[in-house]
């Protein structure tokens, strides 16, 4: 009884948490996402480079080969932090989450899709995946919120802005810390 107890109030305080985040304005919106999928994400990749390190370290060098890619900052900033947010928005959000919901209007089969999708387009090895797919469960999450509380242009450019926060993180950090 005490555990379906706390799993009502936690329904209820995600309940009253969504309402709050779908009111918020763009910007916040969007910062929200972020602050959301770094949430999600951080505990996992403490986990992982505890118990996985050799998967861990395969994922820093994967993010090192995707920055050291562009020969400078702004390259990297404009590809990682414009273009690929953008183009997977699009891809993993926009069109799979519009050409699910001709078939059905559940939101965790188009939470559920969405995210898989985005974690098998970044499949390096299992960490990875893992991680990209709980980040996938945050935008696609907070696709579906915008698209259906605002309008389908807040929901893509609010998810794109988070992802390209998200990208800057990362490639900032691991800027920083190649010095």
């Amino acid at each position: 009884i005490y555990q379906f107890i706390l799993m009502l109030l936690f329904i209820a305080y995600i309940r009253k948490f969504t309402k709050w985040w779908r009111n918020q304005n763009f910007f916040v919106f969007s910062i929200v996402t972020v602050l959301l999928s770094s949430f999600i994400v951080l505990p996992f990749g403490i986990f992982s480079d505890i118990f996985f390190p050799e998967w861990f370290l395969q994922v820093e060098e994967i993010t090192e080969n995707k920055i050291s890619e562009h020969p400078t900052f702004l390259s990297s900033f404009l590809v990682l932090c414009i273009i690929v947010p953008i183009l997977e928005t699009f891809l993993f959000q926009h069109i799979t989450i519009n050409l699910i919901e001709l078939i059905t209007k559940n939101k965790y089969v188009l939470v559920i899709v969405s995210a898989l999708l985005f974690g098998f387009s970044h499949y390096f090895n299992v960490v990875y995946f893992i991680t990209t797919t709980l980040i996938g469960f945050v935008y696609a999450a907070a696709y579906i919120i915008g698209k259906r509380h605002k309008s389908k242009t807040f929901a893509f450019w609010s998810v794109a802005l988070a992802h390209a926060i998200q990208n800057l993180i990362v490639i900032s950090s691991e800027l920083i810390a190649s010095k």
